[in-house]
C-alpha cells in the first residue's frame, strides 16, 4: 500500500538519506537547485517532486546548454507579433508562460548565457514575464527546479554566473551522487529498470555482479542505455536471460579495454572531450572550441558516445 509519497516510494537506486530529502524538497514552497554528474538522475528526481505536488499545470523541461544562444531569449520568454524578422504573426508564449500552474524546470542552469540570466532573475523575483518586443509584463505562476553538473560559485567567482541569480535558486540545494557511490543500491535499480523496459527479461548472477561492480562514468543514463541494448539483441535472439556472456568485456573486466578500430576511436574521442571538458570545468562552449567543434557538433557527439 502506497504513502503518502507514491511517486517517491517507487524510486529506486537512492539511499534513505536523498530520499528524506526529496521528501522536504516536496513540501518545500521555493526553488530547489539539484547538483551531480551527467546521468545521475536529476531530472527524474525533479519529475518526482513535481508530481508529488499534484500541480495543476505541466512540468516544462528547458536543457540551458542545448538551445543556441541566439534563440534562448525567444524560447524562454517568447514574443509579440512583428517582434523579429520571421516571428508567427500572432506572436508566442515562451516556455516560462508554458509552466503555469506548473514546473519549470532548468537544466543545466549553469550554461545560461549570461546575458540572459539577469531578465531570468527578474521574472523569478517579479513572478512577470515579458515577452520579445513586449511593453507589458505577463503575470505567471510556476514552482522553479535547477539542475547543474557544474560547480556554480566558481563559476560566479570566474564572473559567468550571477550570484544572486543563484542565490535566487538555491533556495534549497541537493546533492544527488554518482553512481559508483551509491552501489548497495544498484542491484534494485537494475531489477526496476528491467521491469520498466522488458517485465519478462531475467539476469543471472553473474552478470548482475559485474554490473554492480562496474564504475559506471556515464552513471543511471550509461546503465540504462547498455541494458536496453542487451535486451533488444536478447529479444532478436529469443532469449530471456542476461548471462555474463552478454556484458561487454571492458564492464565484466571492471575498465574500458577497445579492441576494434571504431571502439579505439571512440575511446579516445570519449577521454579527449572528458579532458577538455574539465579543463574548462565543464564549459561546452570552450570545450567546443578547443576541439574545433561547432557547440552543437559537441552536443551530438557527446550523446552519441553516451557521456
Amino acid at each position: 500500500m502506497m504513502g503518502k509519497y507514491p511517486l517517491l516510494e517507487s524510486l529506486r537506486g537512492i539511499g534513505e538519506g536523498l530520499r528524506s530529502k526529496i521528501k522536504v524538497a516536496v513540501e518545500y514552497e521555493g526553488s530547489v537547485l539539484l547538483h551531480g554528474e551527467t546521468g545521475v538522475g536529476k531530472e527524474v528526481i525533479a519529475r518526482v517532486i513535481h508530481g508529488e505536488r499534484e500541480m495543476e499545470g505541466e512540468f516544462i523541461p528547458v536543457n540551458c546548454s542545448s538551445i543556441p544562444h541566439s534563440l534562448i531569449e525567444s524560447e524562454l520568454f517568447g514574443y509579440e507579433k512583428g517582434a523579429f524578422t520571421g516571428a508567427h504573426k500572432n506572436g508566442k508564449p515562451g516556455l516560462i508562460e508554458l509552466a503555469e500552474g506548473g514546473t519549470l524546470f532548468l537544466d543545466e542552469v549553469g550554461d545560461m548565457p549570461y546575458g540572459i540570466q539577469a531578465k531570468v532573475l527578474r521574472v523569478l523575483e517579479d513572478m512577470k514575464v515579458w515577452r520579445v518586443g513586449g511593453v507589458k509584463g505577463r503575470s505567471v505562476n510556476f514552482r522553479v527546479i535547477c539542475a547543474t553538473n557544474r560547480d556554480l560559485k566558481r563559476l560566479i567567482e570566474e564572473n559567468m554566473f550571477r550570484e544572486d541569480l543563484y542565490y535566487r535558486i538555491g533556495g534549497m540545494e541537493i546533492y544527488v551522487p554518482p553512481l559508483r557511490e551509491r552501489r548497495e543500491y544498484i542491484e534494485e535499480l537494475i531489477f526496476c529498470l528491467l521491469e520498466e523496459i522488458d517485465g519478462e527479461i531475467k539476469i543471472e548472477d553473474k552478470a548482475m555482479e559485474a554490473l554492480k561492480s562496474y564504475h559506471w562514468p556515464g552513471n543511471v543514463r550509461e546503465l540504462k542505455n547498455l541494458l536496453k541494448r542487451i535486451i533488444t539483441e536478447k529479444r532478436i535472439e529469443g532469449g530471456h536471460t542476461i548471462t555474463i556472456e552478454d556484458i561487454p568485456d571492458e564492464i565484466r573486466d571492471g575498465e574500458k579495454v577497445p579492441k576494434t578500430l571504431k571502439e579505439k576511436i571512440e575511446a579516445l574521442k570519449k577521454e579527449e572531450i572528458r579532458k577538455a571538458l574539465k579543463k574548462h570545468n565543464g564549459n561546452k562552449t570552450k570545450t567546443a572550441e578547443e576541439l574545433g567543434l561547432s557547440r552543437q557538433g559537441l552536443l551530438k557527439m557527446m550523446k552519441e558516445l553516451g557521456l
